[in-house]
């Protein structure tokens, strides 16, 4: 069969077009499935690249970790020596000798509480489950809050990278629990749900008025490491109504 041309009237020849058009779908589909391939590589990049900055952001909190407790904490503990050696003349002498190894010990013991909390966890050797279990014990000796800990095993598939936010999330909130809330009893709970895992951290504390409150670097850091993986946080609290923390991050994407 033959068909005209609608401007010039040239004759053409319809197998001819057919192949033209067949060649035309098919360089379509193929440019479809390129930008679906690029968009995929490009996903694929994006996620390693954040992996490769939660991974260099936990290695530079390590390094300071080690630094504060390795040398800062050397240096004050010679200074404490060193003041130890004075032979104060006089009660406000004595006084301000007693002062100065006071604080200074004040600071090594701070600086000794600092430096644990950077360096943990490496979660190489251990469980996601067992590093927030020891950060829990390490709470529960202060006797000022009760942590219970509810967790799903399928949590321990995750990445590396998902481990870590997990554990600086929980680790920020009980910070800020401890810290603001005046609670007496929280519950975390850790599970598999619907291909995404959920962390909900709630507590009996005196809550907040979320739109009174400014957001601070702690819930800014939960939100940036969380927005990694296409996560989301989640605050729901009152005045009077505790406070909960439901954060969901895919299992893979």
């Amino acid at each position: 069969m033959r068909i005209k041309h609608p401007k010039d009237g040239n004759v053409i020849d319809n197998k001819i077009l057919s192949k033209k058009l067949i060649r035309s779908l098919v360089d379509h589909g193929s440019l479809k499935k390129y930008r679906e391939q690029s968009m995929i590589e490009k996903s694929k990049h994006r996620k390693e690249i954040s992996e490769t900055i939660i991974r260099v952001q936990e290695e530079e909190r390590i390094r300071i970790g080690h630094e504060l407790h390795d040398n800062v904490n050397q240096i004050l503990s010679v200074s404490r020596l060193f003041v130890d050696m004075l032979v104060p003349v006089g009660e406000d002498q004595k006084n301000i000798k007693s002062k100065s190894i006071e604080y200074i010990l004040l600071a090594i013991e701070e600086i000794r509480k600092l430096s644990k909390e950077l360096a943990a966890p490496q979660l190489k050797d251990e469980r996601l489950k067992d590093s927030i279990q020891s950060l829990i014990d390490d709470l529960h000796l202060t006797d000022i809050v009760k942590i219970e800990l509810i967790y799903d095993h399928e949590s321990e598939l995750l990445s590396q990278g998902r481990k870590v936010t997990i554990f600086r999330i929980v680790q920020e909130q009980l910070k800020n629990i401890i810290k603001y809330s005046f609670a007496k009893k929280v519950e975390i709970m850790l599970q598999s749900k619907d291909g995404n895992t959920e962390l909900i951290i709630k507590d009996d504390g005196i809550g907040f008025d979320p739109k009174q409150t400014h957001r601070g670097i702690g819930l800014f850091n939960m939100q940036e490491r969380t927005k990694f993986y296409n996560g989301s946080v989640e605050i729901q609290t009152a005045p009077g109504k505790g406070c909960t923390l439901i954060v969901t991050i895919p299992n893979s994407n």
